[in-house]
């Protein structure tokens, strides 16, 4: 079990022993999730319900309505029919929902009988089932789960789009998308050798033929920096340009309490505000902050910067 307990089996009864091997477990458990993958919880039936249980035998609320039927590893209405070749859904009363027809069904998530995900293939066509619809046929060669409610395809050409199982809507085709680390409702997109800025609607909110968009931190606040061929700029999570394209490297830089922008032209560098205001010009070899002064250096010259970003010394 992923949390490092393990678990006995008699006359059909489980129990779970802790590191130590002693008993976590007072009553026998009708069954165990073997599939869960939880650090600190497993999930169990007792009674008829589901639970998840830590490592010390404490049991949670309850997870889901009671166990329709006594076989232990039947926790919803539904049984997946397998005839030795083909697979279906039914439930226990032998409603089909799925004819027999595919080469697999597996679950992919399961919280009650009005809240659940199937996944289908049959050959090289996919599906999804869930509460609401049947996604059927997507012809793909894989998938990869994104969030909740939207799936990665990919294509036989590689190439890959967007699913929301939840709004029945698909992204355009794109080479790669991968999850952002903006926000987990944002996506970057792949598009022949460009980054495009996807949010879960496929609205492209950021596509200007740029390289790459990566997140930079001014302290707490989050910014976008967007790379276009040598050159790179700013943008806010409104998607605003709020330093234009005209440096060649930008970083945070912290002094006097503050973060700012210390940008690159060629092997020059200076520091902007996040306003786009020049405070100290771009012709310095080197710049750092040192005993509360801003020190930057110009032919094995040194000056320095106060608070105020006024120079010094001449």
């Amino acid at each position: 079990m992923n949390n490092g307990c393990i678990y006995t089996l008699k006359n059909g009864k489980y129990k779970i022993l802790g590191p130590n091997y002693l008993p976590i477990t007072k009553a026998n458990l009708d069954y165990i999730d073997e599939n869960y993958r939880d650090e600190v919880f497993s999930r169990v039936s007792k009674a008829g319900k589901m639970y998840l249980i830590d490592k010390l035998g404490n049991y949670t609320e309850i997870l889901e309505k009671p166990v329709t039927e006594t076989e232990v590893n039947k926790v919803s209405k539904f049984r997946i029919l397998n005839n030795g070749i083909f697979m279906g859904l039914v439930d226990s009363l032998g409603n089909t929902f799925l004819d027999p027809i595919y080469d697999l069904i597996s679950t992919m998530n399961y919280i009650n009988d009005s809240n659940f995900l199937f996944y289908v293939r049959k050959g090289d066509i996919r599906g999804f089932y869930n509460q609401d619809t049947f996604f059927f046929p997507i012809k793909s060669e894989s998938y990869k789960r994104m969030n909740d409610n939207q799936f990665q395809l990919r294509n036989f050409d590689s190439k890959c789009f967007v699913l929301n199982l939840k709004t029945n809507k698909k992204s355009k085709v794109y080479n790669d998308i991968i999850s952002s680390n903006i926000s987990n409702i944002l996506y970057y997109a792949k598009d022949k050798g460009k980054t495009i800025l996807v949010d879960t609607s496929f609205k492209e909110v950021l596509n200007g033929d740029f390289n790459f968009i990566n997140v930079i931190f001014f302290g707490l606040e989050r910014y976008l920096i967007v790379n276009r061929n040598t050159e790179v700029a700013i943008y806010n999570l409104k998607f605003e340009n709020i330093v234009p394209f005209k440096y060649h490297e930008i970083e945070s830089f912290y002094c006097f309490s503050k973060f700012f922008a210390k940008v690159r032209i060629n092997n020059k560098y200076g520091i902007i505000s996040l306003k786009n205001e020049e405070l100290i010009p771009v012709l310095y070899d080197q710049i750092y902050f040192f005993n509360e002064h801003v020190i930057t250096m110009l032919a094995g010259k040194m000056y320095k910067y106060n608070n105020k970003f006024e120079l010094l010394n001449e």
